[in-house]
């Protein structure tokens, strides 16, 4: 059975053995191939994703030579079960295999477990094991700028929302301390997100570090201003002039 992983460096595997991974053209079009598992998808659209208008004359030639240059790492390593994993049909190109199978589709299978969770501790255990599948950016960050908001966005953006859910529930769990060193290395990662920045000063403050805290704040505070020209928030101004007066902060219900 076909493996693929593309939260993070691209990774294939058949039968449970690695399949060489190849140039970093391949790498990415079997991503692409791998994020529409059991999708037929065109050689145009391919075409488009990897170049959109520059696009050299050659550039349908050259997506056959590199798909043909997979198949063939396929069957080197499975024989006949490459036939099953990499399909043909007209203009266009599917990867096989079951959803769970590709870590993106399983990232998103963890988040509806986690939403249909029973308890805190149950959706906590689905967030982790869905923000676990993650290795660096998606498709290793080989992406091309025109097609990131079709094929990254979604996914960066839902994996940090699933580690905003993570630490709200932890902090409703009382769990401040075991999360303050996770929210500040995520604020630091991504300053830009104001609920990730109070969650953290919550967690910081919490755990007995205000310093910290205060510096998430200023962490984001100066990322909305050099970045977008704006300043926080409501909820994220109260919490600060809260830490500066020595009161504890609350998330707005």
């Amino acid at each position: 059975m076909l493996e693929v992983r593309i939260l993070g460096p691209i990774e294939v595997k058949l039968g449970g053995r690695p399949v060489p991974s190849g140039r970093p053209q391949q790498q990415l079009i079997v991503g692409i191939l791998a994020l529409e598992v059991n999708r037929l998808v065109s050689v145009d659209r391919l075409v488009d994703l990897l170049w959109d208008s520059e696009a050299p004359a050659r550039a349908r030639p050259v997506i056959r030579s590199r798909i043909s240059e997979f198949r063939a790492a396929l069957w080197r390593v499975g024989g006949d079960d490459a036939r099953a994993a990499l399909v043909r049909s007209g203009d266009g190109y599917m990867l096989s295999t079951e959803p769970r199978r590709v870590d993106a589709h399983q990232f998103q299978a963890c988040l509806s477990a986690a939403s249909g969770g029973s308890t805190d501790v149950e959706a906590c255990r689905a967030l982790r094991e869905a923000l676990d599948l993650w290795r660096g950016p998606v498709l290793g960050g080989q992406v091309p700028p025109h097609a990131r908001p079709m094929l990254t966005t979604r996914l960066e953006s839902a994996r940090l929302t699933a580690a905003e859910e993570l630490l709200d529930r932890e902090l409703q769990r009382g769990h401040h301390r075991q999360i303050a060193d996770e929210a500040l290395a995520l604020i630091m990662a991504h300053p830009g997100r104001e609920r990730l920045a109070c969650l953290a000063m919550v967690a910081l403050q919490m755990a007995g570090r205000t310093s910290d805290a205060i510096y998430a704040y200023h962490r984001c505070q100066r990322w909305l201003s050099a970045e977008l020209g704006i300043r926080p928030g409501e909820e994220l101004q109260r919490m600060y002039l809260d830490l500066l007066n020595g009161r504890r902060t609350a998330l707005a219900v």
